[in-house]
C-alpha cells in the first residue's frame, strides 16, 4: 500500500509480510509497533478500570436502595468483569516487560567449564596423591 492510504485510513505499514499459499497472509510487527500496541491496550484497560470502578460504586448504591435481586446480580457481574480487566492489564504489563527483556541488544555470555578425567585420575585425586 502506498503512505497516503495507509495515513489516510490510519493503518500503520507492514513491515514484514511472509506469504503463506496463495491467499493467506500474515503480518509480522516489529519490536516497536508490539510495543506501541501493548501500551494503547494498557491504556484502554486502564480507561476501562476507571470508568468500571465509577460504575461499581453506583450500581452498589442502586442495588442497595433497591434491594433487588437483579440490582445485586449486575453488580457482581461488573465486579467479576472488572477482575478480569484487573488480570488482563497484568497480563499485558508482564508482556511488555517480557518484550523488552527479550530484545536482540541483550547479549547474554555463557561460560561452559569442562572436566575431562578418567576414573583413575579422580580416585587419585580423592586420596591426595599426585603424579610424581
Amino acid at each position: 500500500m502506498s503512505k497516503e492510504i495507509d495515513d489516510a485510513l490510519g493503518m500503520r505499514p507492514l513491515v514484514e509480510v511472509e506469504e503463506k499459499r496463495d491467499t493467506e497472509v500474515v503480518v509480522l510487527p516489529t519490536t516497536e509497533t508490539t510495543e506501541e500496541d501493548l501500551q494503547l491496550a494498557k491504556n484502554n484497560i486502564k480507561d476501562v478500570m476507571e470508568t468500571g470502578k465509577d460504575a461499581i460504586e453506583e450500581m452498589s448504591l442502586l442495588a442497595k436502595q433497591s434491594e433487588s435481586p437483579r440490582a445485586f446480580e449486575v453488580l457482581a457481574t461488573l465486579m467479576k468483569t472488572m477482575l478480569k480487566a484487573n488480570k488482563d492489564y497484568v497480563d499485558t504489563s508482564m508482556k511488555k516487560h517480557n518484550l523488552s527483556k527479550t530484545e536482540p541488544d541483550s547479549v547474554t555470555n555463557v561460560t561452559n567449564n569442562n572436566l575431562v578425567m578418567s576414573t583413575a585420575d579422580v580416585l587419585k585425586m580423592l586420596k591426595g596423591e599426585t603424579d610424581k
